[in-house]
């Protein structure tokens, strides 16, 4: 049962809470009261997109230059791992600190990070530096989502998540521009430099302007320390044995399901877990986040492998590779500002439905028509639809979980929202990986032709080693269809409990 709306809901405080001070309801999230807390969140959304858009554009030359094929997938879930870890403690930290404290100590780790990888000399360490500034990132989605749900009126989070959505758009194009500009000219190290400016300039725009804590009495933080360590080794456990397909992925995955009942019964009894389960499997909130993660994570776990088929299935040019990881965030940019007038006239569980309808084709026809002979029209066409449909639920099932989160728990209710995505993403980014390197050495019996060909050597751009990329990255698509369809049937189930278009019948939403 959802909880019953409270003052904050009927009106109270439809203004700003800053330290407990209410004022009167903005009518734009660019009015004068909003216009700084506006910036400062889209600051924040622009290091996080950039970090990920860019990176991921220039993962041909990377691997070309450092070598070890078989860390590539590592480049992309080790940031995630530590971005989902971070994002587990996150909510304590934010309820306790407060936003802004919070935001502070997250730019930190994003410069730092950013700084160090630019410094790789192999594979390993480029790892571990994007671990580092995983965590910045980690932080970053949650202080943005909390900050909406904390400082915007109802009627304006829509908009206020659409200008979120509008920044990835916005970065879409710039993030993959700047991207081949590097990769043509200084290299993919001029990438990761490129971040340091626009996490200046977020730190700048942030620095006072978020939300303190709601009261001066607000607990400093404490950690629930056993839960932390207990959810955190099932993280990096499932992780590492969905990484890789081998008779160790056995044991691992064994031992994360006995860490998972492990803190199931600790945080049933713990008094402020570090994750509530109502926020990870209780309905309607628990369902919630499983639903959204489940999508975030299949439509960013395959987009992340995008721009290696493009090059090394396809053979198109390193700035066209650069470039493809642009059209997701364009479709998911469009569906955002739509649903910002949808979600006026229709029930968010609906639209949720919706949007994974738009999903599942999607990875049907990867899964099934992908090959080396596939227009490149097709392939950014679908990944613009995919970008729509993971926009459309996502919008839909966050502006739901505010509605339905009490105030003081905002902060754990959007970090849990948060982990939960990064969890799914880092789960379809590890197996979809380890799908494609399995097949990639099964037919080639090597990976030291797929680091030629990215690396441009026209001698070795033969059909089977194309061919090996495009079967690989085909097959990749059965772990994101898989997840969308277990999504899907959430989604359903959300909507037949919560499906009345609540923003037009407000009063009988106080009765779910």
């Amino acid at each position: 049962m959802c909880p019953a709306p409270n003052a904050r809901r009927r009106g109270q405080s439809a203004g700003l809470r800053y330290r407990g001070r209410v004022d009167s309801e903005p009518d734009s999230i660019f009015s004068r009261t909003l216009l700084p807390t506006t910036s400062a969140v889209v600051a924040t959304i622009a290091v996080n997109a950039f970090s990920a858009l860019a990176v991921v554009a220039g993962l041909p030359q990377i691997t070309a230059e450092l070598g070890d094929v078989a860390l590539l997938s590592w480049v992309i879930t080790g940031f995630l791992v530590s971005a989902t870890v971070a994002t587990m403690v996150a909510g304590q930290v934010i309820d306790s600190l407060g936003v802004r404290t919070t935001f502070r100590l997250t730019m930190l780790f994003a410069f730092v990070g950013s700084a160090v990888s630019a410094t790789a000399t192999s594979m390993e360490a480029l790892v571990v530096f994007r671990c580092v500034q995983g965590v910045g990132a980690g932080f970053a989605f949650s202080v943005a989502t909390t900050a909406i749900g904390l400082a915007y009126p109802e009627r304006l989070r829509s908009r206020a998540l659409a200008a979120a959505s509008v920044t990835w758009g916005v970065m879409a194009l710039g993030a993959p521009t700047i991207a081949a500009l590097f990769v043509a000219t200084t290299g993919w190290r001029g990438i990761f430099l490129a971040i340091l400016p626009i996490v200046v300039v977020a730190t700048v725009l942030g620095w006072r302007r978020l939300p303190d804590r709601q009261t001066s009495t607000a607990p400093r933080v404490s950690f629930e320390a056993t839960g932390a360590l207990i959810l955190g080794a099932f993280t990096v456990v499932s992780l590492l044995g969905l990484s890789t397909i081998s008779a160790l992925s056995v044991v691992a995955v064994g031992v994360a399901a006995v860490l998972a009942v492990a803190y199931w019964v600790y945080a049933g009894g713990a008094v402020r877990p570090v994750l509530a389960l109502k926020y990870l499997a209780h309905h309607p909130i628990g369902t919630i986040n499983v639903a959204s993660g489940l999508a975030f994570g299949a439509a960013l776990g395959i987009d992340a492998y995008l721009p290696v088929f493009v090059r090394g299935g396809l053979g198109y040019s390193s700035v066209l590779a650069a470039f493809s990881v642009a059209f997701l965030t364009l479709g998911w940019t469009a569906a955002s500002l739509v649903m910002t007038k949808v979600l006026d006239r229709f029930s968010e569980t609906g639209m949720a439905v919706v949007g994974y309808s738009l999903l599942i084709p999607v990875f049907v026809v990867g899964l099934t028509v992908y090959d080396t002979n596939t227009p490149i029209a097709l392939v950014l066409s679908m990944a613009f639809v995919l970008g729509a449909g993971v926009g459309t639920q996502s919008m839909s099932l966050l502006n739901l979980l505010y509605r339905v989160s009490e105030t003081a728990e905002v902060g754990r209710a959007s970090s849990a929202h948060q982990y939960l995505r990064s969890l799914f993403q880092t789960y379809a980014a590890a197996l979809v990986g380890a799908i494609m390197l399995a097949v990639v050495r099964v037919r080639l019996g090597s990976l030291e032709g797929v680091q030629q060909l990215l690396a441009g050597d026209e001698g070795v751009r033969d059909s089977a080693t194309q061919q090996a990329i495009a079967s690989a990255f085909r097959l990749g698509h059965s772990v994101p269809l898989l997840f969308a369809v277990i999504g899907l049937t959430l989604a359903i189930r959300l909507h037949r409990r919560l499906g009345a278009p609540q923003r037009r019948l407000a009063p009988e939403a106080e009765h779910l």
